[in-house]
């Protein structure tokens, strides 16, 4: 590549030989993808979102970056960029930046799809075939590195971290967790990512935050000292490292203020190195996670079983079908099945050697049946909605009827424990029935069975860990 015209010296030569000075490592970032000299130069290398002129037209107006395809000759040049670093600079590692599998529709893309037999107009065929190209960008760029180092860490950054996606994992030498609680990552996201990677065994990772206000390229932002404290704290508590994120000035001088504020995250994780360091995370229950299941990554149900976990100051690990249950005392199942028949095998096994599950919504529903022996029939969704929750145990509020807004279904009890009811509401509200502002009241004529306990398993007929990320409702929990 060419020197920015601004400078006049070796600007990453100088930061590297300056930090190898107080024995900082220091990986040498490359945004992959994104190149606006290259972009202008090369309109045949751009990725196209759209079949839609008009749609590309506008992207490419955008005052942003642009994106770069790689399935173009931009690959062989990006390769080439990383080989002159490696050769030049020798680091330890390289970092790629905001990477991951994108739908494209450039000239190349359109070329390699129809040979391939796939339909252009086919959005599960784009998708099927990005991954393709991810694939080939991910291979050339690691042995682009490999074939100057054996050593160097590489990770590929898409700002999260694919549950149940071990071919995505398995491109990178660690991981690091993107996860700015106020970039839009909110607070929920790193202890639920921290609690799956951490038991991939053999990966070191770290929990990546920044000192901005708001999120990435924020000029003159700074989080409260407190937000960073606990945000490095939960990285540690978690098994991670930690990385805080800063953006230099175009003068080249640090800021001064930021690294105060940095200091105050870091020096407490300073002092308690001694307990940190070589330390392994024990958890007593596993949640299987509902992205690794739906390859979703919008898993309201992961948020709720989360949050409910974190609060009670439970040992937990997010895990998928893969995993190996047998040290933990308990599986969540939350809300949502789809299971594999060798998932199916691990999950009796797991009972009959005496793990506990609590399972929830359909979770445990495969062709219109339960898959263990909950003590119960499933009957199916309930066509009521909101329904009313009514314990046969003491609650937050005591002896009534709670809300629920979730999906509910419907049970009958062969030879279980019933631990709870369900009452419908008088009516579903329509523009003929309505009541009140929000829905009609409980039904206390009927009551039907809703949560069940058979030996070492548990059955909830509600969307509980759904419902839990959406409202918050204490009963609940």
């Amino acid at each position: 590549n060419e020197m920015h015209p601004g400078l006049k010296f070796d600007l990453l030569g100088a930061q590297l030989e300056a930090c190898k000075e107080i024995g900082v490592n220091a990986p040498i970032y490359i945004s992959a993808g994104f190149d606006e000299k290259d972009y202008d130069t090369h309109p045949e290398w751009r990725r196209k979102h759209s079949l839609d002129e008009k749609e590309n037209e506008k992207v490419h107006e955008e005052t942003h970056f642009h994106l770069l395809c790689f399935n173009t000759g931009y690959l062989d040049v990006l390769c080439q960029e990383i080989e002159e670093v490696m050769v030049k600079y020798n680091p330890c590692g390289i970092f790629l930046d905001i990477i991951s599998p994108k739908i494209c529709y450039c000239e190349s893309c359109i070329r390699d799809m129809k040979a391939l037999g796939m339909d252009i107009k086919n959005e599960e065929d784009a998708k099927k075939f990005s991954i393709i190209v991810f694939n080939k960008y991910a291979k050339a760029v690691n042995e682009a590195v490999r074939r100057h180092s054996d050593t160097a860490t590489i990770f590929h950054n898409s700002g999260h971290i694919p549950k149940g996606d071990h071919s995505f994992i398995d491109y990178n030498t660690h991981l690091e967790l993107e996860s700015l609680p106020t970039g839009g990552w909110g607070y929920d996201h790193f202890p639920l990512s921290a609690a799956y990677v951490r038991t991939l065994g053999n990966k070191e990772f770290l929990g990546m935050t920044g000192k901005f206000h708001q999120s990435w390229g924020e000029f003159g932002g700074f989080k409260h000292p407190n937000a960073l404290i606990y945000e490095t704290a939960l990285s540690v508590m978690n098994g991670a490292g930690c990385s805080v994120g800063d953006q230099m000035h175009s003068s080249g001088e640090m800021n001064e203020s930021t690294y105060s504020l940095i200091g105050q995250g870091y020096g407490r994780i300073e002092k308690r190195e001694p307990w940190i360091n070589g330390a392994k995370n024990i958890s007593d229950i596993a949640v299987l996670s509902q992205e690794a299941v739906t390859s979703s990554r919008d898993a309201m149900a992961d948020t709720g079983a989360n949050r409910m976990l974190l609060e009670c100051n439970y040992l937990y690990d997010f895990v998928d079908e893969t995993a190996d249950f047998s040290g933990y005392k308990l599986l969540i199942l939350p809300d949502c099945g789809g299971f594999s028949e060798e998932f199916t095998e691990k999950l009796n096994a797991f009972i009959n050697n005496g793990g506990k599950v609590i399972s929830s919504g359909e979770s445990i529903v495969k062709d219109g049946k339960f898959i263990i022996d909950a003590g119960a029939r499933f009957l199916g969704k309930n066509e009521f909605s909101p329904t009313y929750f009514v314990p046969s145990f003491p609650t937050v509020n005591g002896d009534t009827a709670y809300i629920m807004r979730c999906n509910s279904y419907n049970i009958e009890v062969t030879d279980g424990e019933v631990y709870a009811f369900c009452q419908n509401p008088y009516f579903n509200r329509t523009r003929e029935h309505f009541c009140s502002h929000m829905h009609a009241p409980n039904n206390t004529e009927s009551s039907y069975p809703a949560v069940v306990i058979k030996d070492n398993i548990a059955y909830i007929g509600w969307d509980i860990f759904t419902a839990y990320a959406a409202h918050g409702h204490l009963c609940f929990k």
